[in-house]
């Protein structure tokens, strides 16, 4: 149903609000002088583009030798049990990536650290986390690292039963060159 009387009304309350609202503004801006809302501190001559507004670029892959890695905190990716035993730490885990899944989706980039994926540490990146790598392709990430000894640092999770990082940056996943 229709009630033109409750619409009026309401149509009414905010004609009013309105009114008020630009009358407050109004004497506002006739109390203030107009050259003053222009004064400022600020003596630059030129306005620079916020740090972020370009991307980086980064040299991939990160690569290190084994003897920069602070030896007392490595764990072996083969170690699956220890592993368990850090969850929710932050953790450097060691190990040669086997292969590389890509779910059907396109969405993530799973490294997995054995021949049985089923039952072995896994490093993911997400989609949301492509670009930081110079491409939005997973298989390109991958291809960087399938087959190479990569030292995994982060924060130590479970799922499904298994170890897993999370990687959100190309420094978290450096390959290691020579001992």
């Amino acid at each position: 149903m229709y009630y033109p009387m409750i619409h009026r009304g309401y149509l009414f309350a905010m004609l009013l609000c309105l009114s008020a609202l630009i009358g407050f503004g109004q004497d506002e801006a006739k109390q203030a002088d107009p050259d003053e809302r222009f004064v400022s501190a600020n003596t630059s001559r030129k306005v620079h583009p916020p740090a972020l507004s370009k991307k980086k670029t980064f040299e991939l892959p990160i690569k290190i030798k084994f003897s920069e890695l602070d030896q007392a905190e490595i764990l072996p990716a083969s170690n699956v049990s220890r592993l368990l035993e850090m969850v929710n730490r932050d953790t450097t885990v060691i190990g040669t990536v086997h292969s590389v899944y890509i779910p059907r989706g396109k969405n993530k980039v799973i490294l997995n650290f054995d021949k049985d994926h089923r039952n072995c540490f896994k490093a993911v990146i997400d989609i949301r986390d492509f670009e930081k790598w110079g491409t939005t392709d997973p298989q390109q990430i991958g291809n960087l690292y399938e087959g190479k000894t990569v030292a995994v640092g982060g924060l130590m999770t479970v799922f499904e039963e298994k170890p897993q990082i999370a990687i959100g940056l190309p420094h978290q996943v450096p390959i290691i060159i020579g001992k």
